[in-house]
């Protein structure tokens, strides 16, 4: 797992093709705080719940996400339960795993001025 800053986070994402951010905060948290906004780039963001060692989440992921050389960030509030998850996607088989630093709310996304939605 690589750790990125949120601005590096929005850079891969812009610039690479098959790569993918994934939040894995509870629909609670996207209706009250918002969650990434990436249709100035074309693509979708993935919301998939993370619970502690929820292997649901991995079959989930792989249902979305075929492709495991695939670059997939993963999002959290602040960067642990995303640390969890990128650890987890790579124990997986996962390749290219990134935890966003910060997450969406803690010195991360928001903080950075970078796009999200409240919708």
């Amino acid at each position: 797992m690589k750790n990125i800053l949120a601005t590096d986070a929005w850079e891969l994402l812009s610039t690479i093709p098959n790569s993918f951010l994934v939040d894995v905060r509870k629909q609670s948290e996207w209706d009250t705080v918002g969650f990434p906004d990436l249709t100035s780039i074309n693509k979708d963001l993935i919301k998939i719940t993370w619970k502690q060692d929820d292997h649901n989440f991995l079959l989930d992921l792989e249902k979305i996400l075929k492709d495991k050389e695939s670059h997939i960030l993963f999002i959290c509030k602040a960067g642990g339960r995303s640390a969890n998850t990128a650890t987890a996607a790579i124990n997986h088989g996962y390749e290219n795993c990134y935890n966003v630093l910060g997450g969406f709310e803690m010195n991360g996304w928001k903080d950075n001025n970078l796009p999200y939605s409240m919708k």
